[in-house]
């Protein structure tokens, strides 16, 4: 022990400080997958349709994810979006509104949970009375949503923007929006394009169209607070007292928001069929109401300016961005455009050279091909030449059938037979009438002695004038017949 205590004793300051950051740094680590785990547990219990009602672990995982928000920028939008609906669920639309701005801030790419903190802000601001906010908020989460490729919620979004017009009365794009929504084949999302109309109506004071709407949308089994309460509130303004205060008592018993009880109180407290007694005990619940909605609007109020604040700030810094962009844009297309354009010149110059190549091989194949005919077609005369050789040789008098002593006569008739022989031999400029005489003896491949006898020499003056026709054509005594065939061979095009 001692021994390892000493050599390790100068390095001991060192290890220790590896070790704390190493504990520094795994535990973080710990944290952030405990914060993941509650956002998956959260995930699973939305996808449920429930709410995660942990707070405790849902702001912890919030704050955590908060931290390290530029590596788990996912996580983090998911978390903002889990916490902020428990904060409005717990009446704290500041602290929601806090929590689903800084959403907005990330860097993440999930564009169907940020369309959904786009439309629970457009709640918040319309629940403070700012419809035109609320329609920007259900706007982009309508872009988002078509961006992520929900069309369902996309429509969904196109709802909400119709409502936010039709509570400010504005019926031409109310309608609009609403052609767009009845196009998706889709029960639910038509059920509330309906009750979207009757709000419509109702800010149009139109109240028979409004409970004929609302009972179409109740006769499908869609009972919810705000078609009662739009019924209550219209048969409230068509004084038909008994529908007016029914729909009121469902209204309140259903406990419905701070803002539903005030209308339905409200519808309650100036029936005449109530008593004195009954009136103040619906002023004093109602006045309990408008205590609570009061401070709940002004929360929701400061929740609203939190978002315009936001919003002015993001815009303050636009120009910046504009800038920037176009600084940074502008030499990126020009380099793209140079690269595009060095791409196409290097593609056109490998088509170019594929046209070639395709060019050259069916050249190739044209050479090849003539070749192999002019090798048949010289197989062919040869074939021929060498028929005709040995007919004439087999005659008994040769001068006579060629007639040698006419030159011109013998000329044209070699010729006939030997595919103009006579009229190439005489190209070569030398060749005098003995040559061209020896050549078509030689081609007939006629003896030395029978040669002797038609040209009337001797067989050393034939051998010398062979040599002499030889070395005129280019060739040796030897080869001269193969040089001869060769020549008949020729094919004149």
């Amino acid at each position: 022990m001692y021994y390892l205590c000493s050599m390790f004793g100068r390095y001991r300051l060192i290890i220790c400080l590896i070790l704390y950051g190493a504990g520094l740094f795994a535990c973080p680590l710990c944290t952030v997958r405990e914060a993941q785990q509650t956002v998956r547990m959260a995930d699973s219990v939305w996808a449920a349709g429930r709410m995660y009602n942990d707070s405790v672990s849902l702001a912890q995982a919030y704050h955590t994810l908060h931290t390290w928000r530029a590596v788990y920028p996912d996580e983090y939008v998911h978390s903002c979006y889990h916490y902020g609906r428990l904060l409005r669920e717990q009446d704290d639309p500041v602290s929601a509104m806090q929590t689903f701005i800084s959403a907005t801030h990330s860097r993440s790419r999930d564009y169907r949970i940020l369309g959904r903190v786009y439309s629970n802000m457009g709640d918040i601001a319309h629940l403070a009375g700012e419809f035109e906010l609320s329609y920007d908020m259900f706007a982009r989460s309508a872009n988002l949503f078509l961006q992520s490729g929900d069309t369902l919620l996309y429509y969904y979004g196109l709802n909400n923007m119709a409502f936010e017009r039709a509570e400010q009365g504005d019926s031409i794009l109310t309608y609009d929006l609403l052609r767009t929504i009845r196009a998706y084949p889709n029960r639910a999302l038509w059920l509330k394009s309906v009750e979207t109309e009757a709000a419509l109506y109702q800010t149009m004071r139109n109240h028979e169209v409004v409970i004929a709407l609302v009972d179409s949308i109740q006769i499908c089994g869609n009972t919810d607070i705000l078609g009662d309460i739009m019924k209550a509130r219209a048969f409230y303004y068509l004084e038909n007292s008994d529908s007016a205060r029914f729909y009121s008592n469902r209204v309140i018993n259903k406990s419905p928001n701070a803002a539903a009880s005030i209308a339905a109180y409200y519808i309650l407290s100036h029936d005449r069929s109530f008593t004195v007694d009954s009136i103040l005990f619906f002023s004093s619940e109602r006045a309990d109401v408008q205590k609570l909605w009061a401070y709940s609007h002004g929360r929701l109020s400061l929740a609203s300016q939190l978002l315009k604040q936001d919003l002015a700030s993001k815009s303050d810094w636009s120009w910046l961005y504009t800038l920037l962009a176009i600084v940074f844009f502008i030499p990126t297309i020009v380099v793209l455009v140079f690269l595009w354009r060095k791409r196409s010149q290097h593609q056109q110059i490998i088509q170019e050279i594929q046209v070639k190549e395709q060019k050259k091989m069916q050249l190739a194949n044209v050479i090849d091909t003539l070749s192999n005919i002019q090798e048949e077609r010289h197989c062919q005369i040869r074939a021929d030449i060498e028929e005709a050789c040995r007919v004439i040789r087999n005659n008994e008098d040769i001068k006579v059938q060629l007639h040698w002593n006419d030159y011109d006569r013998m000329c044209k008739i070699v010729n006939a037979r030997f595919y103009g022989i006579v009229d190439k031999l005489q190209t070569y400029p030398t060749m005098t009438e003995n040559d061209i005489r020896m050549c078509i003896l030689v081609l007939l491949d006629i003896s030395y002695e029978k040669i002797a006898y038609i040209l009337n020499l001797s067989p050393k003056s034939i051998a010398k004038l062979k040599s002499i026709t030889a070395h005129k054509l280019g060739t040796t005594m030897k080869n001269l017949r193969d040089k001869l065939m060769q020549i008949a061979c020729q094919i004149v095009e």
